[in-house]
């Protein structure tokens, strides 16, 4: 297998340099969020469902965005407060 590599062949170079190429790209495309993955994207997936009404991620990032720009809650601590936040807006939602 390595002497294909220290091969001096022209042709062996190019095949190889092909297959190392579409690896690479397959492993980028991979990585991209949202590349290939559902028809649905990730702001519009439900975290949960109370009858006809949906909590929806973007619902979630919106709410810890606001939490934060107004410094209620520390970085440190958004780790704990996120379900504690899901579990209000799903009571919220229950209520209504």
């Amino acid at each position: 297998m390595f002497d294909l590599f220290r091969s001096r062949d022209k042709a062996v170079r190019i095949f190889l340099t092909a297959l190392l190429s579409l690896v690479a790209l397959s492993m980028v495309a991979y990585l991209i969020p949202g590349y290939g993955g559902s028809d649905t994207s990730a702001n519009d997936s439900v975290v949960a469902e109370v009858g006809n009404n949906k909590v929806t991620t973007r619902d979630v990032q919106l709410a810890i965005r606001s939490a934060t720009r107004s410094r209620q809650i520390p970085p440190e601590m958004m780790v704990h407060y996120v379900p504690q936040l899901i579990d209000q807006m799903i009571n919220e939602k229950a209520m209504v």
